[in-house]
């Protein structure tokens, strides 16, 4: 619960100084808060995973471009990034007959190794739809509605995504 807290309260904080202060204070709050909060979850559980870290390195760098450029191609192009990235990394571990995701969710799932290879290429085609997606909605929605989507849009469609899974887990389980 507190992980989701720390993942989502940037996205908040972002959503909330792009409709106040618009799209380069938007992106100084992501920056800040995003560090921060993996400070924070650093402190409180003394480890990050990987996701954490690639996220917040790639946040870090997009919305420094944003920031020096004053240009929000970089801050709109971060999930994009971010989702091709992830996609990458479990398709690399699916090549090597290997399911990175269980380094991830090992300790809360418990299933056999070819489930986890198999939920690795689910959660890949997850990445590249939203690469794909977030595309589109940047190059042909306005700007708010970008924030909007990559704020709400994208944590909605993940979460669908991941409930759709649960068949999945309960089929492949170990007892």
């Amino acid at each position: 619960m507190i992980k989701s807290i720390f993942e989502f309260l940037p996205l908040l904080a972002f959503f909330l100084a792009y409709k106040f202060y618009g799209i380069k204070i938007a992106t100084i709050t992501i920056v800040i808060s995003t560090v921060a909060t993996s400070l924070l979850n650093y402190i409180y559980n003394r480890h990050l995973n990987i996701l954490t870290v690639i996220t917040t390195v790639i946040v870090a760098i997009m919305g420094s471009l944003t920031i020096m450029s004053n240009n929000p191609i970089f801050i709109k192009i971060k999930p994009t990034i971010v989702s091709l990235i992830f996609a990458a990394i479990l398709l690399f571990g699916v090549f090597r007959k290997q399911g990175y995701l269980k380094k991830v969710l090992g300790s809360k799932i418990d299933m056999h190794d070819h489930a986890w290879i198999e939920l690795s290429k689910r959660f890949a085609l997850l990445f590249i739809f939203l690469a794909v997606l977030n595309e589109i909605v940047w190059r042909v929605y306005s700007e708010s509605t970008w924030v909007t989507f990559k704020v709400f849009g994208i944590s909605i469609i993940t979460c669908i995504f991941i409930l759709a899974q649960a068949p999945f887990f309960n089929k492949n389980k170990l007892q």
